[in-house]
């Protein structure tokens, strides 16, 4: 006689892991987006941005560039660890 708590315990899928390397991409993603969304104009910012025009972010110029080193930095951290 089997228990059916086993029986069911067995039957369910187990859920989708998410690995490393989705998790960098996920990251690398965000941080490609991020730097986007510095860059767009928006018209209802009080501030202009270092550029002249009134973008999602007063510092665009620097900020885009740090997002752009950030992401740099983490594809060479993980394809130097041979994750991508």
């Amino acid at each position: 006689m089997e228990n059916k708590s086993t029986e069911n315990k067995a039957a369910r899928p187990k859920p989708p892991q998410i690995t490393t390397k989705t998790k960098v991409y996920i990251l690398i993603v965000a941080l490609v987006l991020c730097a986007i969304k510095t860059i767009i104009p928006f018209p209802y910012v009080s501030k202009e941005c270092m550029l002249g025009y009134k973008a999602g972010c007063s510092f665009t110029p620097i900020s885009t560039a740090i997002l752009v080193v950030m992401i740099i930095i983490t594809y060479v951290m993980a394809k130097k660890k041979k994750i991508v």
